[in-house]
């Protein structure tokens, strides 16, 4: 046993490992003893008691939680040309179906920092379920730097692994995928949904490899990333500094960002309780924007242990890129690197005359990332738009297309009457 002293030094050390975001570098503080603390730390303070449900959903993988909730999973794994090891995840049929190989394929592509669970994080009422009960055969595709990506070569401790940018993730990893998905179901289109870097790495595919604009019967952009001018996030001042962000980054060789551990992702639970996530509220509303009013507040918990999933610095620094210029281009490498790469000191711009996917926006008017006012700039570049949507809120904002409380009725519905329209066009 430890003595009051010893327990006392541990407990100062762990309260400035938190501080500090390292809480596993002490080899000495297991992380059973840290979790004791951190427990005993939240009811010292008056925190509740996490419910045991969402501490389950939390930490359950991809199959597992969808498979809670009564529908069929499976894994599908994809290597990269570059060596990214990459697992998807598909709802082939609803839950009291069966497997129709008749049924149209729909891919679903998360957001920055999220990965596949997203699409079913909001239970029985998630956008996946909902898909599969109307017939769609779902795929669920996972980018790198998700929990669900592996390399080769790199463990994801290596920051060589954390050291990509959009342009690989749209080329290398959502491309192939749909063309894997349409080997498997055997069809010569699919439907897309993407939400916010989702429909950035659509826009990309498409602009830039017409053979696609064949292959993608019809897109949905939830949250659409059009245009990042007008956008409003509070971290948009220290993005505007994306010279200085970049050198910093190459100069300590340092890439990965928000890459929580399992056990931070742990701690995170305990701190962000069901019946007050005010840490994990705090934070997402930070990130990306504040309503209080549509998100189901009990599963927070949740949403936040999904959405940390870890992802590039490189992303960040193309988002202040996309921010502080009219025009959408490659990613910037800096001068040198650009003459290496592309022959030229920048990157070249993307041509967004090649698009022909028919394609639906959707947004909210409180959505600090796609603002309306660059949702209207950016349709206008479309060639082929079939409609633009805002949500029935005056306060819906970026999460929103998958959290909202009782989101069949506030937006799936609508998803799936829009999906019907482009198969049939």
């Amino acid at each position: 046993m430890f003595s009051f002293r010893e327990r006392s030094v541990k407990l100062y050390l762990f309260i400035i490992l938190i501080i500090f975001g390292d809480v596993s570098s002490i080899s000495f503080l297991s992380d059973d003893f840290i979790i004791s603390v951190a427990s005993k730390f939240a009811q010292l303070i008056g925190l509740p008691k996490p419910i045991p449900e969402i501490m389950e959903e939390a930490s359950l993988e991809a199959t597992s939680l969808i498979r809670k909730y009564g529908y069929p999973a499976e894994n599908h794994t994809v290597t990269t040309v570059d060596g990214y090891i990459l697992t998807h995840h598909r709802i082939p049929h609803g839950r009291n179906g069966k497997l129709n190989e008749s049924a149209i394929p729909v891919l679903l592509i998360h957001g920055m920092n999220c990965e596949s669970t997203q699409w079913f994080d909001n239970g029985p009422e998630s956008l996946a379920f909902v898909l599969a009960d109307e017939g769609y055969d779902v795929w669920l595709g996972n980018t790198r730097g998700t929990s669900y990506s592996d390399h080769s070569t790199f463990t994801r401790d290596d920051d060589r692994f954390w050291n990509f940018n959009l342009d690989e993730i749209s080329e290398h990893d959502v491309a192939p995928l749909i063309d894997y998905t349409l080997n498997i179901t055997g069809f010569s289109k699919l439907l897309y949904i993407g939400q916010s870097m989702g429909t950035a790495v659509s826009f990309y595919i498409f602009n830039t490899n017409s053979e696609y604009n064949e292959k993608v019967a019809g897109n949905i952009a939830l949250a659409p990333a059009l245009h990042l001018k007008y956008s409003t996030f509070l971290m948009r001042p220290i993005l505007q500094l994306n010279e200085q962000i970049r050198y910093l980054s190459n100069m300590f060789n340092k890439h990965s960002l928000v890459a929580l551990s399992p056990l931070i992702k742990k701690l995170q639970l305990i701190f962000c309780p069901s019946d007050n996530p005010i840490i994990c509220e705090l934070s997402m509303s930070i990130a990306v924007g504040y309503n209080p009013y549509l998100r189901n507040m009990t599963r927070v918990p949740i949403y936040g242990n999904h959405c940390s999933a870890g992802s590039s610095l490189n992303i960040l620094i193309y988002i202040a890129q996309c921010i502080n210029n009219d025009e959408i281009r490659k990613y910037d490498y800096g001068k040198s690197e650009n003459l290496k790469i592309y022959g030229s000191e920048f990157p070249p711009s993307i041509n967004e005359s090649i698009m022909t996917v028919p394609t639906v926006l959707i947004h909210g008017a409180n959505d600090v990332m796609a603002s309306p006012l660059d949702v209207e700039i950016g349709k206008k570049k479309l060639q082929n738009l079939v409609d633009t949507y805002l949500l029935p809120h005056p306060m819906a904002m970026h999460t929103d297309y998958m959290f909202a409380k009782h989101g069949k009725e506030f937006l799936y519905d609508k998803i799936v009457i829009y999906l019907r329209q482009l198969w049939k066009q």
